[in-house]
């Protein structure tokens, strides 16, 4: 519920903000607003207090209890500060919260019937399992009880390891979408700051916070600020973003317009998210029918087939 609620807040904001209301004005409204989520009318008369105390926006930010900001909204806000360009932060930070929330719903969209299938694969395995040996009837008189417990036990571990690998498979693929939505967040934040004065070093240190949990990325941006500390062109820094984006590199360094490369990184990130998220969604159910499948049989082959044919093992 929370990032719903960031949402609002940062959407009601920017917006009172861009008709040239004063910040403390915009958040006496929100607090007084009956149609915002008690949460956020909570923040809003929370950051308030914190400002009328002294404290600068990005520090209230940090001490709100009733809204979680996180570190890469409140360093932005803090660039914000020392640029004087607010209102344009918080109508990015409005654009890339939604943008948050839109691909979250979609990811959860996506796994909703595969991780449905599975469970229901893997509960139907478990009963089928647990109660096979007593609804098999000794017809022939010389049916081996004790062998077929032991191909039941083989057979529901087979399928369930299968099926775990599955799942793992699935997280994996999910992992990899996200790590490249995360680098074309990292390059929204550059394009954004390089925009509003902020110098690419400290654009850098802005995004290193986004790629905390990613080692890949985080590495990467680690390398490119070493490479501008050492005084490197901007140009070869971006390079350290992998191969893809030396062509980019190049293009910096002979034109010298920065804001117009990232622009161009971020559309061609935005093309081929497009694309693998189109084929993820095309590719769910094909594949998520698949394992089924095969998790069926690995059961019917272990548990069924040796009742229909009364095989000895």
């Amino acid at each position: 519920m929370s990032k719903k609620e960031i949402v609002q807040f940062t959407s009601v904001l920017s917006e009172l903000l861009s008709s040239d209301m004063t910040l403390r004005s915009a958040l006496e409204i929100m607090s007084d607003m009956t149609g915002l989520r008690r949460a956020c009318a909570l923040a809003a008369s929370e950051i308030k207090s914190y400002l009328a105390e002294g404290s600068r926006f990005s520090i209230a930010l940090k001490k709100c209890q009733s809204l979680s900001f996180d570190d890469v909204y409140i360093a932005f806000v803090c660039s914000a500060e020392k640029s004087g360009n607010l209102e344009k932060t918080m109508e990015f930070l409005k654009k890339r919260e939604e943008g948050k929330s839109n691909r979250s719903a979609k990811l959860l969209a996506m796994c909703a019937y595969p991780m449905f299938v599975i469970l229901v694969t893997f509960v139907g395995g478990i009963v089928l399992s647990s109660f096979a040996t007593q609804l098999v009837a000794d017809l022939s008189g010389t049916f081996d009880f004790v062998a077929y417990k032991k191909s039941v036990a083989s057979g529901c571990v087979q399928a369930n390891l299968f099926l775990a690998f599955a799942a793992f498979v699935l997280i994996k693929l999910l992992q990899n979408l996200l790590n490249k939505n995360i680098r074309l967040d990292i390059f929204r934040i550059l394009d954004f700051m390089s925009e509003s004065g902020i110098g690419f070093y400290s654009a850098l240190e802005t995004s290193l916070l986004l790629a905390e949990k990613n080692v890949k990325v985080k590495n990467e941006i680690l390398s490119a600020m070493e490479d501008v500390s050492l005084g490197k062109k901007i140009g070869e820094s971006i390079g350290n973003f992998g191969k893809d984006f030396k062509l980019y590199a190049q293009v910096a360094e002979n034109s010298g317009d920065l804001g117009k490369v990232f622009k161009q990184i971020c559309s061609s990130l935005e093309s081929k998210f497009s694309r693998l998220e189109k084929i993820c969604m095309d590719l769910t159910s094909p594949v998520i029918i698949s394992v089924a499948g095969i998790y069926i049989i690995i059961l019917l082959k272990k548990v069924v087939m040796p009742v229909l044919f009364t095989i000895n093992f």
